[in-house]
């Protein structure tokens, strides 16, 4: 009888460890959990949410290190992406995913393109060639992905290899879904990445809740109209008030925030014609370790097929906050229609050991609100305190079962 307790004791151990390993390997995002083919370390994770004009978007990216199968050794990055439209109905919206899954679903390299539903939504899961998801859904895959939170030039974010991207495509009501998994190039994998990739647990209540937790960060960002940037607190000027336009924050593979952003656009009560103004504190505590990194914060890119960007003056060695800066000056023609506004914008790349530094700014028609935040952190030493103020939900799993 001692013998068979034993037995059962081993049994019931192994069961325990075997269920725990297969847990190690679901990594959460706020869509929904995927579970991975293969073992797995979260090395870092960023979260990002927009207000615009055009509609409320949120992307979150997780970049893990793949610990076994046939790309052990390799990186790769899960990220999901959410785009509600403020001006697309529902049949218009899942129109455009369609046809932009058919169209990448055509290009070279392209395979498993299959139309999947979760929770009675319709989406579209296929794999392609990195470099080719330059349309529709699979480009706002990428782009959740591989985007820069300061509008420098990213290409693949500094990984050559990561040459293949998995994505799935839907739509609930009138937001666009996009789940990816972008990976080096492996015909085993593509297999196993397409089957993880449309079995994902779709997290509907979590989904829902990506506004509410954008406005609670942003009611953390501004506290009586001063602006709690990750770089300082500011006050604004004349009767302007401040609205949080995006947020960004990068946690590494413990969870700590690293680095993070704001950007605040103002308004005036009353008429205020021909005017715009925005406002962008950024830092990271380690990337100006990295000389590359480093060099593509002072390549400035408009990011909008509607926005044309020159540099005007700069690069210019000068000092800020304390510290040794680049400043360059931009103009900006927006065209909106009919309407044409030109804007001037501003950038301080700014160093300190470790620790880099980005403050931009971008007005049209004249303010004083500029000279005021540029005196504000130029009087006093640039600290970096990065704060997870934007929680979206779901935190990774990694390989002990805890989180990161």
């Amino acid at each position: 009888m001692t013998r068979l307790k034993t037995r059962a004791l081993i049994l019931l151990t192994l069961a325990a460890a075997m269920a725990g390993q297969a847990e190690a390997k679901k990594l959460a995002t706020f869509a929904g959990s995927i579970d991975l083919p293969f073992d797995f370390q979260v090395k870092d994770q960023t979260e990002s949410a927009k207000n615009a004009v055009s509609g409320f978007s949120v992307s979150q990216v997780v970049r893990i290190q793949i610990e076994s199968g046939p790309l052990k050794g390799h990186d790769a990055r899960l990220g999901a992406f959410y785009f509600a439209s403020s001006k697309i109905d529902s049949a218009l919206m899942q129109a455009w995913v369609q046809k932009s899954a058919e169209d990448n679903a055509a290009k070279p390299g392209a395979s498993g393109f299959a139309p999947v539903q979760l929770a009675g939504f319709p989406f579209i899961v296929l794999t392609t060639n990195a470099s080719h998801g330059d349309a529709g859904a699979a480009s706002a895959g990428k782009a959740a992905i591989t985007d820069a939170p300061t509008g420098s030039t990213n290409e693949q974010n500094g990984d050559p290899d990561m040459a293949r991207i998995t994505t799935m495509s839907g739509t609930i009501n009138n937001a666009m879904i996009t789940v990816s998994l972008l990976h080096s190039v492996s015909a085993e994998f593509d297999a196993s990445a397409t089957k993880a990739v449309k079995e994902l647990d779709l997290d509907f209540g979590s989904i829902l809740k990506l506004r509410s937790r954008f406005d609670l960060a942003s009611q953390a960002a501004i506290v009586d109209k001063k602006m709690i940037a990750p770089t300082g607190d500011y006050a604004t000027v004349d009767d302007l008030v401040p609205r949080v336009y995006e947020m960004w924050v990068k946690k590494d593979g413990q969870g700590k925030p690293i680095a993070a952003k704001n950007i605040y656009t103002f308004f005036k009560v009353g008429f205020w014609a021909n005017q715009r103004m925005s406002f962008g504190s950024f830092c990271d505590l380690g990337l100006a370790r990295d000389e590359k990194e480093l060099a593509k914060l002072k390549k400035i890119t408009s990011g909008s097929t509607t926005d044309r960007l020159v540099v005007t003056d700069g690069p210019v060695s000068i000092k800020f906050g304390g510290l040794d800066a680049t400043r360059i000056t931009t103009k900006h023609t927006t065209q909106s229609g009919a309407t044409t506004t030109e804007s001037d914008g501003l950038r301080w790349v700014a160093t300190d050991h470790d620790i880099a530094y980005v403050i931009d700014t971008l007005t049209a028609g004249g303010s004083s609100l500029e000279r005021s935040l540029v005196s504000q952190i130029d009087s006093r030493p640039l600290t970096c305190k990065p704060k997870a103020m934007l929680v979206l939900g779901s935190t990774p799993v990694g390989n002990d079962g805890g989180s990161h």
